[in-house]
């Protein structure tokens, strides 16, 4: 199952206030996101505005995220078939 997210949080930064009340509700992947992303910045000593993105960069990464977006639709599509079998098996029983 995992840490819970203020202890991944710790691990990763130790800067606990990247958990705000807003952002209290995030599944623990963003929040521990969030704290890789504050100590790269903190270790590169550039800002937010200070980094290069370029148009390829942001295209590989909407790809990529389409990719794992349509194959975790797939897999929830192949349990949804699945209970529908085992539901359907055991009603004809």
């Amino acid at each position: 199952m995992g840490l819970p997210p203020l202890l991944l949080l710790n691990q990763c930064t130790s800067d606990v206030h990247a958990v705000t009340a807003e952002r209290s509700s995030f599944h623990e992947d963003t929040i521990t996101a969030i704290g890789l992303i504050n100590d790269g910045m903190s270790h590169s000593g550039k800002s937010a505005s200070n980094i290069e993105v370029t148009n390829d960069m942001m295209i590989h990464r909407t790809r990529s995220a389409h990719t794992k977006y349509k194959a975790f639709l797939e897999e929830q599509k192949k349990e949804q078939e699945l209970k529908a079998q085992k539901k359907k098996a055991a009603d004809s029983t």
